[in-house]
């Protein structure tokens, strides 16, 4: 099923409503998934074909919500080496692209911490993500929805576990 949906998103890269559909269809299928599933779907080219849509569709508010929602569910459920290949696609720079152009979007941002969080997974990476800047537009995040507590939450999750430094690193 992943190859017929990865299949029809690279043949209809151009349509905004395939793609939002394909990418909560890989979403969906993620979050159902073991471990071994996800990095089967990394395999696929999953994450690097969600990347690609992000960029095609970058003005698409629900393209980038789905596409940022999917990403979460693949980082968290693949672990640390396709976290790994994310960060080497790009995806941290294109969920703070997705951030910024979308800051009034409550799902842009919320998936995006989320995204964040589940990336920030090792000392190499949270490093990574330190000089990106997303501490910055995770706070614009929460200043920007001060109504939703969900938000909230997450955003000062990820804000916090991307910023975090062990003691013995003092």
């Amino acid at each position: 099923a992943a190859e017929r949906i990865l299949q029809a998103m690279n043949n209809n890269i151009d349509s905004k409503i395939v793609q939002r559909l394909a990418c909560a269809a890989l979403g969906n299928f993620a979050d159902r998934l073991d471990h071994d599933h996800a990095v089967t779907l990394f395999g696929l080219g999953a994450a690097s074909t969600i990347i690609q849509v992000m960029d095609v569709h970058a003005e698409s508010e629900d393209v980038q919500a789905v596409a940022c929602r999917t990403l979460w569910r693949l980082a968290r459920a693949a672990g640390c080496d396709n976290q790994d290949k994310l960060m080497q696609l790009g995806a941290a720079e294109r969920i703070l692209q997705a951030m910024e152009r979308h800051l009034q979007s409550g799902d842009v941002q919320m998936h995006s911490c989320n995204v964040l969080c589940s990336l920030a997974s090792n000392r190499e990476i949270r490093t990574k993500l330190q000089k990106l800047g997303t501490a910055a537009w995770i706070t614009k995040a929460i200043e920007n929805h001060p109504e939703n507590p969900a938000l909230k939450r997450i955003a000062r999750d990820a804000r916090n576990k991307i910023m975090f430094i062990p003691a013995h690193q003092l």
